[in-house]
């Protein structure tokens, strides 16, 4: 009888290991799993939003919407909204569920209508991930702005 006592506790002991084992490995992979979600999420942010600044002709805006406007007269809208970006490219709308702490806007000319660059500070989690991202304007386009500045 002490024998099966004793193999019912050690069992007991082993299968109580196992199950916390399980439910730690259990947890780090969901864990795991949303981080990678988020860390997504935030790269295609981050890509989308390059690619649409490189592709633009033009950038004007202020540090809650920006309006990106291509050669064809096409326009692409970014609105910053604390918790998510929305992206509205005519009548196609993405969301980013990414938590925007800080947007600093610096213009090209005086009159603050062509965005020169943007820095923008991204909170996941405990970390925060800046965004710099400067607009590299056409020759043509710098000449229509500033002339004096541009001339040689």
């Amino acid at each position: 009888m002490i024998e099966l006592m004793v193999a019912m506790i050690v069992s007991s002991i082993v299968i109580g290991i196992a199950l916390t084992i399980y439910m730690n490995l259990n947890q780090y992979y969901l864990d795991f799993k949303e981080k990678g979600k988020m860390d997504s999420e935030l790269l295609m942010l981050v890509s989308t939003f390059r690619s649409d600044m490189d592709k633009s002709y033009e950038v004007h805006g202020d540090n809650s919407d920006l309006t990106l406007v291509f050669e064809a007269g096409k326009t692409i809208n970014y609105s910053f909204e604390g918790n998510f970006v929305i992206r509205t490219k005519s009548e196609v709308t993405d969301t980013f569920y990414n938590k925007v702490q800080e947007i600093e806007v610096n213009y090209l000319d005086n009159e603050n209508k062509y965005v020169n660059d943007i820095l923008i500070n991204i909170k996941q989690g405990e970390f925060v991930f800046p965004l710099h991202i400067t607009k590299e304007y056409s020759r043509d386009l710098l000449f229509y702005i500033d002339p004096i500045n541009n001339e040689h």
